[in-house]
């Protein structure tokens, strides 16, 4: 089984190291779970959608059908 590549990241100092623009594990953390909720919200938009279609075409049919 192959196995996923997975970003390297180098953490290197900390506070006040120089203003070096790399990522630290705080940061790439918030931007992997914002990025998979905003995944998961696209799809629960798209699921309401289909629900919300659903019930109007019932309810133009009315429920005798």
């Amino acid at each position: 089984m192959r196995s996923k590549r997975v970003p390297q990241f180098t953490i290197r100092g900390g506070a006040g190291s120089g203003g070096t623009a790399e990522p630290t594990c705080d940061a790439v953390l918030t931007s992997t779970l914002q990025a998979h909720l905003a995944q998961v919200s696209v799809a629960e938009n798209e699921d309401t959608r289909k629900i919300t279609a659903q019930a109007a075409i019932i309810a133009g049919r009315g429920f005798d059908a």
